[in-house]
């Protein structure tokens, strides 16, 4: 991945198969797959939310403890799937990103957004 503002969107095994289509039992935990689009639905996280469905999202990457996302609402059971896109690969589909907590390295992208670009899967445990 390059070197601009990399985003991830934490999951558990049912929204990677949504948000992918992925089989979550094909992948290696730790190893990284790409694929070219993702389908985001309509998310559940209300805490930063500008508007009923946000998909919330953050800098922090796959490699972040189970203490820093919680420590940021991403619940023990969202833990287990990182999947990771370029903003600028957002800005290019047409998905516009907005700061819920910047400062705590929090944001949101609107339900139902697609964006397609290099986009990084992987399975933390």
């Amino acid at each position: 991945m390059s070197e601009r503002r990399i985003l991830t969107h934490f999951t558990n095994a049912e929204g990677l198969n949504g948000i992918t289509g992925l089989d979550p039992e094909s992948l290696i935990v730790g190893e990284g797959v790409i694929i070219r689009v993702i389908t985001f639905g309509v998310g559940q996280h209300t805490q930063f939310a500008r508007n009923d469905g946000d998909i919330f999202i953050t800098e922090l990457g796959p490699d972040a403890s189970s203490g820093q996302l919680v420590m940021i609402g991403v619940s023990d059971d969202k833990q287990q799937f990182a999947i990771r896109f370029d903003a600028e690969d957002a800005f290019n589909s047409g998905v516009m990103i907005y700061a819920g907590r910047e400062e705590r390295s929090i944001f949101v992208i609107p339900a139902n957004s697609v964006i397609t670009g290099e986009i990084q899967v992987v399975k933390r445990f």
